[in-house]
C-alpha cells in the first residue's frame, strides 16, 4: 500500500506527477479528491478529467472546509490523493438522493455494498454536508453492516453554508452519498479519535425536537436560547458563530458536540446530529489542553505499529479555533505515515460499540496491508508537548462552570424547599396539586385508574392543648413516616395542611384505594406515638371519574373524610363500590 498526494493546479502538472511517481490506472487504485475550489463548473470539469485519465480507478471526491496532505493544511486548494492497494479489492456505490430521510440513504447505500458477498474490512464514505443528517445516515449504514468500520464524513465548505458537492468520476451530487468498500484479509484498520471540546455553564433541557431539528430549548425557541446566552448580535450570525459554541449532548457515556447548519423563521435550528426531548445539553467551548493531551495519546498509540497510510477526517471548527495546534499535529502524524484528509461538516467513526457520528472531532483511520512490519524505533522529530498554550480560556471556562454548578445547586435547593413541607419533609400542598392535575390529565387521556386518600388525625387539637406543640409536631412527623412505610413506591404522599395528609394513588381503582386506606388506618391505630399517645385517623377515599375536574375529585375525598368524622372517627369512607 502506498499513499501519494498531489496539489492539483493543471492537467499537465497532474500528468507529470503521475509519470514521475509511477502512478498507473488500476482497479486497485483509490483516488480521493479533497476539493477546496467550490465552483460548480470546476468540479464537473475535474470529475470528467479524472475519469478520462483513470477509467479503472475508484474515485471518491468531496468539497471541503480545508485540505490535509503530507502534514500540511491547505485553504481552498485541491488535493488529489492516490492510495495504491496491493492486496485489497475495491467496490463503490454512488447514490443520488432526493428526500430528507438520511437513515434510508445510509441503509440503501449499505445494502448495495452488502451485495458484494463477504462484508468489507472498511467502508469510506462521504455524504453531502448541508442536507444529510449524519447521525441518521450512520444508523442506517449500521443497521445493515453493524460490524464493519465506517469512516469519512460530511462534505464541507468554508462555513458559508451555501452548498457542498461529492463526486465519483461519473456523477457530481449535491444530495446523496458515495461509499468505497475495501475487501481484504490483509488490511489492518486502526480507528482513533480526539474530542477537544468541553461543556460550558449549566445544563439546558431540550423541550421539543424532531431528530436534528431543535425546536425548543430550555423553555424558549432554540434560537432565542442562543440569543439569551450569547447576545442578540451573536444570534444574528448563527449558524456561522455557532461553530464556536456547539451544543454538547451525552451519547453512550460521551459528551458529543453538535453543530448548527441553519435557522428557520420560527426560531428552530437545524443541527448535524439528533436531539431527543428531555436531553440535557451544554454549550461547548474549544479546549486546547484537551487537544494537546488527546493528540499526544493518539501519536503514542500509532507509534506501536508501522502504518502505510493515515486518513484524517476532522471538523472544520477545530481548524477555525485551534489552527496552530492542528497544523502541528498534522505534521507529527506525517512522521508516522503519509497522511491525507479533509475538514468536514461531521465525521463518521467506528469504535468498539459500533459506528458513531461526531462533530468537532479529529478522526483517524490508520491503514496497512503489511501488519507484520516492525514499528519505527527512532523518536519523532517533532513533539506536541512543547506547544505553548495559553491558560486564559481554560480559566474562563473553569470560572463559568464552577459558578454555574454552584448556582444550579442553589436553584435545586430552592426548588426542593418550594415543594417540600418543612416539618415532615413530605411534598407540600403546592406540589400535590401539580401532581393531581398531571395525573387527572393522564387518566382522561389513557384511562388509567386514579384514586386519592385524604387523612386527618382524630382529636389532634387535644394533643397540642394537653402535651404542647412540640409533641404535636413529633406526632405529625411520626404519622408521615407511617404513611411512607405503608404506601407503595408509586404512590405520592404529602402534607395537605395542619394535621391533614393526602396520598395520590396512580393506577389504583376504588377497591385498591379502600384496601390501602384500611391498612393505613390500622397502622396508625396500632402505633405508639410520643408520650405513649394512642391516636387514630379518619380517611376519605375517592376514585377519579373520567372527565371529572381536579377540584371535584378533591372535593369528593374531602366530603368522605368529614363523613367518616361524623360517623365516629377511626374509619374509612368512600370507594365502597367501584366508581364508573
Amino acid at each position: 500500500m502506498r499513499l501519494l498526494n498531489h496539489q492539483y493546479r493543471s492537467e499537465a502538472e497532474l500528468a507529470a506527477f503521475c509519470q514521475a511517481e509511477g502512478i498507473a490506472d488500476d482497479a486497485g487504485l483509490f483516488i480521493q479528491v479533497f476539493c477546496g475550489n467550490l465552483e460548480d463548473g470546476f468540479i464537473h470539469d475535474l470529475n470528467r478529467l479524472l475519469r478520462q485519465r483513470f477509467p479503472l480507478a475508484v474515485i471518491l471526491g468531496t468539497t471541503t472546509g480545508g485540505e490535509i496532505a503530507d502534514g500540511r493544511l491547505f485553504e481552498e486548494g485541491v488535493i488529489i490523493s492516490f492510495l495504491e492497494c496491493e492486496h485489497s479489492r475495491l467496490s463503490t456505490v454512488a447514490l443520488p438522493w432526493d428526500n430528507p430521510d438520511s437513515f434510508a440513504l445510509g441503509r440503501q447505500l449499505a445494502r448495495r455494498l452488502a451485495r458484494d458477498g463477504e462484508p468489507p474490512a472498511l467502508i469510506l464514505a462521504v455524504a453531502t454536508g448541508l442536507n444529510t443528517n449524519g447521525e441518521d445516515f450512520v444508523l442506517g449504514v449500521s443497521e445493515v453492516l453493524p460490524d464493519v468500520p465506517l469512516a469519512g464524513g460530511l462534505s464541507g465548505e468554508y462555513l458559508r453554508f451555501t452548498g457542498t458537492w461529492i463526486f465519483d468520476g461519473d456523477q457530481v451530487l449535491t444530495q446523496g452519498a458515495i461509499a468505497v468498500a475495501f475487501h481484504s484479509e490483509h488490511l489492518q484498520v486502526q480507528t482513533l479519535y480526539s474530542m477537544d471540546w468541553m461543556p460550558l455553564g449549566r445544563a439546558l433541557t431540550v423541550n421539543r425536537a424532531r431528530r436534528n431539528l431543535l425546536v425548543e430549548l430550555d423553555g424558549r425557541p432554540a434560537i432565542d436560547t442562543y440569543r439569551h446566552y450569547l447576545s442578540d448580535e451573536a444570534a444574528e450570525h448563527v449558524p456561522v458563530l455557532s461553530v464556536q459554541f456547539p451544543l454538547m449532548v451525552e451519547r453512550g457515556g460521551m459528551k458529543l458536540a453538535r453543530g448548527c447548519t441553519g435557522v428557520n423563521p420560527d426560531g428552530s435550528m437545524i443541527f448535524m446530529g439528533n436531539f431527543q426531548p428531555g436531553d440535557k445539553v451544554w454549550f461547548g467551548i474549544g479546549d486546547a489542553n484537551a487537544l494537546l493531551d488527546s493528540s499526544s495519546e493518539l501519536i503514542e498509540r500509532l507509534r506501536h505499529q508501522r502504518f502505510e497510510a493515515i486518513l484524517c477526517y476532522t471538523c472544520v471548527a477545530r481548524k477555525a479555533l485551534m489552527r496552530k495546534l492542528i497544523s502541528d499535529e498534522a505534521e507529527v502524524f506525517q512522521q508516522i505515515a503519509p497522511t491525507a484528509g479533509f475538514f468536514t461538516y461531521g465525521e463518521f467513526f467506528h469504535a468498539n460499540e459500533g459506528n458513531l457520528f461526531f462533530n468537532y472531532t479529529l478522526t483517524l483511520v490508520a491503514l496497512t496491508e503489511h501488519p507484520d512490519q516492525p514499528a519505527r524505533k527512532q523518536p519523532l522529530p517533532l513533539s506536541l508537548s512543547t506547544a505553548r498554550i495559553t491558560t486564559e480560556t481554560q480559566a474562563y471556562a473553569h470560572l463559568i462552570n464552577r459558578t454555574a454548578r454552584e448556582l444550579e445547586t442553589l436553584l435545586q435547593q430552592m426548588h426542593e424547599l418550594a415543594r417540600t413541607d418543612e416539618l415532615t419533609r413530605l411534598p407540600n400542598r403546592r406540589y400535590l396539586m401539580e401532581q393531581i392535575r398531571s395525573h387527572v390529565r393522564l387518566h382522561d387521556r389513557d384511562g388509567s385508574r386514579l384514586s386519592l386518600l385524604l387523612l386527618d388525625l382524630d382529636d389532634f387539637k387535644q394533643v397540642n392543648d394537653r402535651c404542647g406543640h412540640q409533641t404535636g409536631d413529633e406526632v405529625l412527623v411520626d404519622l408521615a413516616r407511617i404513611i411512607e412505610s405503608v404506601i407503595r413506591l408509586s404512590d405520592i404522599p404529602g402534607r395537605w395542611g395542619g394535621e391533614e395528609f393526602l396520598v395520590i394513588c396512580p393506577n389504583t381503582d376504588a377497591d385498591g384505594a379502600r384496601d390501602l386506606a384500611e391498612r393505613l388506618r390500622s397502622a396508625v391505630a396500632g402505633h405508639p406515638f410520643a408520650r405513649d399517645l394512642r391516636l387514630t385517623v379518619s380517611i376519605g377515599c375517592a376514585e377519579h371519574h373520567r372527565g371529572e375536574s381536579m377540584d371535584a375529585l378533591i372535593g369528593r375525598a374531602d366530603r368522605e373524610l368529614y363523613a367518616a368524622k361524623g360517623e365516629g372517627k377511626n374509619r374509612v369512607r368512600g370507594c365502597e363500590a367501584r366508581a364508573g
